[in-house]
């Protein structure tokens, strides 16, 4: 935290060097404590809205807040994902980087208060300590004579609060609200955007666990699931997608097949065709995949994609018979590329086709099987890469009846 004081250090080195000194008196001097008010909430708003961590926030607002409210603590308590709860993380000025996190009842103390009434509440006792009660000796100092607690809203909803507690009695005057509001702001933005950032990686190490599963359990599909992916990104960069959008496209190819899963491992291993009994079982993997994924918060972006990418062009696919731009572009994006892998990959019961084939097949099928514009798209992506395809040479000369429209190509 000691490359952090010297930036405040600065604006009040700064402010001070240009302090009005042209005799309006107090009038000037409030301008000038305002001026310098909000050239910190700037500065730390600057500062906190890159943190990647609810703890780096704290730390931010802990070392270059304290000239703007005074506090010997100061807390974040956040609202647990089912919602019951707060986290409460806590730091004390007088220990730098050290920090102490408890968990609550969402209703209870102060917190709850303010987390309930969506308003700030704002306490002094010359004499009575604050932090008797056993929900507050947590948050608070040991000796707290004034406490103010500001509500974190993101998109209209509370995500937990900002605690500040002193030593000594009336720390906050009503003067001080406005400009805490203002902090409590900058915060709310920065802690909302932290929590996606963890949440987000928090849901790509599941991801990515349940696509290494997929693989182990159905291991004559090794490495299906990162071609697609590759596949579906380098079709996605075509169509211009980028940054978290891309993002959605490759983690729906990455998860596509997660519902086999449920699928029992005989009907997965079976080396040849299914039976009309055990396709019908096989096609229930693309829901069982969309149920799957509907408890990840982050992943449900993803389901569209799995739920459908098994439907067709012309409505004859599964599990819900869409037809044409009816099936979301992701469905039809992986739909494509699935069908191009299943067919170049060797399989323990055949040998994969060479890439020329593969892609005649597609082409004679544009239309009943595939959206015909992004086959287009993609067929002259693969023919520009084809010397570089792992599957492009060295392929068995698999007659193409072998792998009939009709069939599905992806099981």
């Amino acid at each position: 935290m000691s490359s952090v004081v010297p930036r405040t250090a600065r604006l009040q080195t700064l402010f001070a060097a240009s302090s009005p000194r042209d005799g309006k008196g107090t009038a000037g001097a409030a301008e000038h404590v305002l001026a310098l008010q909000l050239a910190t909430i700037a500065e730390i708003g600057t500062r906190i809205a890159s943190a990647r961590t609810v703890e780096a926030i704290l730390n931010v607002v802990a070392s270059e807040a304290r000239w703007l409210l005074s506090f010997g603590r100061c807390t974040l308590a956040l609202v647990t994902t089912d919602t019951r709860y707060y986290r409460a993380l806590t730091l004390d000025t007088a220990k730098h980087g050290s920090y102490s996190a408890e968990i609550f009842p969402r209703t209870e103390g102060f917190t709850g208060w303010v987390l309930e009434h969506r308003q700030a509440l704002r306490l002094s006792h010359p004499e009575e300590n604050l932090a008797a009660e056993p929900s507050e000796q947590a948050l608070l100092l040991p000796q707290t004579r004034s406490v103010l607690i500001l509500p974190l809203i993101a998109d209209g909803t509370p995500i937990g609060t900002v605690n500040f507690s002193a030593a000594r009695p009336n720390a906050y005057p009503v003067g001080t609200l406005a400009i805490a509001r203002l902090l409590a702001l900058q915060i709310g933005g920065a802690v909302a955007q932290a929590l996606l950032l963890e949440d987000l990686d928090s849901s790509e190490t599941v991801i990515l666990s349940l696509a290494h599963a997929i693989e182990a359990k159905d291991p004559t599909t090794e490495g299906h699931c990162r071609r697609l992916a590759q596949h579906a990104e380098q079709l996605g960069r075509a169509l211009g997608f980028s940054g978290a959008r891309l993002r959605i496209l490759r983690m729906g190819a990455t998860l596509h097949d997660v519902g086999k899963i449920a699928i029992p491992e005989a009907i997965l291993d079976k080396p040849g065709a299914l039976t009309a009994a055990e396709y019908a079982i096989m096609q229930r993997h693309p829901i069982a995949g969309a149920e799957i994924c509907a408890p990840l918060r982050s992943a449900r972006d993803l389901i569209p994609a799995i739920r459908h990418h098994h439907e067709r062009w012309d409505g004859t696919g599964y599990p819900d018979h869409l037809a044409g731009e009816a099936i979301p572009l992701d469905a039809r994006i992986i739909a494509i590329v699935d069908a191009y892998d299943a067919m170049t990959s060797d399989r323990p019961y055949r040998r994969g086709l060479p890439v020329e084939k593969a892609l005649a097949i597609m082409r004679e099928n544009r239309g009943p099987q595939w959206d015909p514009t992004l086959l287009a798209i993609f067929l002259t992506l693969i023919a520009s890469t084809e010397n570089s395809s792992p599957h492009a040479a060295g392929a068995s000369e698999t007659p193409a009846t072998a792998f009939a429209p009709t069939l599905p190509p992806s099981l």
